[in-house]
């Protein structure tokens, strides 16, 4: 099943979502629980403009996951990324609010997961908890040191933190990492 889901998700990725749907549903017929064919259903369900149908999938994948974390205990690891895809999601449909716990639930699974650290500061930018941000992208650096985004971000977190000589630096380096940065050359001024 797991090489199924491997495939459906290929096809996600080059646009067969019929094809991903079929495989996914094959899956299901014989794991109606099947976290990642659940997933691939959500995503596309999402790429497909169908952004509530993705939340009910996702939510859904993530209960079996609590369930199973349960069931098997010490045995058994979330999935961070159950959590990074509905975030998204609820974004699209401006949950900010529960876009940030999907976030956290995710970072609480897996700290090493820098986009997911980086998406999360954004959004606590967005809320004016600049330090909080600054945090997150901070660690996103750490486990990805060459990640521009995250520098452009932690620089937009040291502006709001009215660390200006620091904002400038972070930007003067995403600049160097990715010349011709339309955001970081704009920022810089």
């Amino acid at each position: 099943l797991d090489l199924v889901n491997l495939l459906a998700k290929l096809k996600i990725q080059v646009g067969d979502s019929d094809g991903a749907v079929l495989l996914a549903k094959s899956v299901l017929r014989k794991d109606e629980r099947n976290i990642g064919a659940i997933m691939n259903m959500g995503a596309v369900f999402y790429r497909q403009g169908k952004t509530e149908l993705a939340i009910f999938a996702f939510q859904n994948a993530d209960t079996i996951d609590r369930e199973n974390e349960k069931k098997f205990a010490a045995g058994y690891r979330r999935n961070a990324a159950i959590h990074q895809a509905p975030a998204l999601a609820y974004l699209k449909v401006e949950n900010k609010d529960a876009a940030i716990a999907a976030f956290r639930e995710a970072i609480l699974l897996r700290q090493d997961f820098p986009e997911v650290l980086n998406n999360l500061a954004v959004l606590l930018t967005e809320k004016k908890d600049f330090k909080g941000a600054a945090l997150l992208l901070g660690k996103a650096l750490v486990f990805r040191p060459g990640y521009v985004r995250a520098v452009v971000n932690l620089g937009n977190a040291h502006r709001g933190l009215e660390e200006l000589d620091r904002a400038l630096e972070l930007f003067e380096q995403a600049r160097k990492m990715k010349p011709g940065l339309a955001e970081a050359t704009f920022n810089i001024g």
